[in-house]
């Protein structure tokens, strides 16, 4: 950040609006849709699917049209708060992973790593403008690129 204050540029610490709900909503969307797709394939197929992949599908069963319909209603709140964000605001710098990649054996359950690791990630997903991660460092005990948290 000293970087670009260096270049001229004004840094302000704000929360991204809306930011604590976005996971919820993200996945409430996935797995909603997933499972319209990979429905009757799951019916009738289950096997077919890898076991964390299909866990993460079957979740999408149990979700309601409405459901479905406050999810797509909260996006849209997050995009309109963006739009008004970026009013005043150029870009909005955050990090990406909150903790290292997990070892590709790991056997934590994968839908408690997938929600840590993209936590910072999904407001990203619900917002309409462009977005871009960049690694800017690596992480000191695995090496893989990341972003400091």
């Amino acid at each position: 950040m000293r970087s670009l204050e260096g270049l001229g540029h004004t840094i302000e610490h704000e929360p991204v609006p809306h930011a604590e709900s976005a996971q919820d909503v993200v996945y409430t969307l996935i797995y909603s849709d997933a499972a319209r797709v990979h429905a009757e394939r799951l019916r009738d197929d289950p096997h077919s699917f890898q076991a964390a992949t299909r866990e993460r599908i079957s979740l999408g069963l149990t979700i309601s049209d409405d459901q479905r319909s406050a999810a797509l209603r909260q996006r849209d709140v997050f995009r309109a708060a963006m739009a008004e964000y970026f009013r005043d605001t150029d870009v909005i710098v955050t990090p990406a992973m909150p903790i290292d990649f997990p070892p590709i054996d790991d056997s934590a359950g994968v839908l408690a790593q997938s929600r840590r690791m993209g936590q910072l990630t999904y407001p990203w997903s619900l917002h309409d403008g462009p977005t871009l991660a960049v690694p800017i460092g690596f992480h000191p005990v695995s090496g893989m690129p990341s972003a400091p948290s």
